[in-house]
């Protein structure tokens, strides 16, 4: 590895995204960023300060929701309405009558413009 492509690759891991703008369902911000697998959008969740009282379980963290690029689109040219469809995947799709649980599908026909 060269010492420029090392440069490189710190400068990126650094990186905190890019700001797409806001979930107008939860308000939260939407953030492009590139990871170690691929680059992909995230929400941020805001910090909470409450502590679990001593003696009592600790609360389930809560997971912000995450959907990887497809190899197609560009780290900066996505948009904040592609981002919101991707951060929307799965997404049930219909029931199977033979089973008594619906159906997910992990990846959906995007429009592009």
């Amino acid at each position: 590895m060269s010492a420029e492509k090392g440069r490189e690759l710190l400068e990126t891991a650094s990186d905190d995204g890019r700001v797409l703008g806001q979930d107008p369902e939860t308000g939260r911000d939407i953030v492009a960023k590139a990871g170690r697998y691929g680059p992909y959008v995230t929400e941020v969740l805001p910090e909470s300060d409450e502590a679990p009282a001593k003696g009592t379980k600790k609360a389930a963290k809560v997971k912000p929701r995450t959907g990887s690029l497809f190899k197609d689109m560009d780290l900066g040219t996505i948009e904040l309405d592609t981002a919101l469809k991707l951060l929307s995947l799965p997404r049930e799709v219909g029931a199977d009558p033979s089973l008594a649980t619906s159906s997910l599908r992990r990846t959906v026909a995007m429009a592009r413009t």
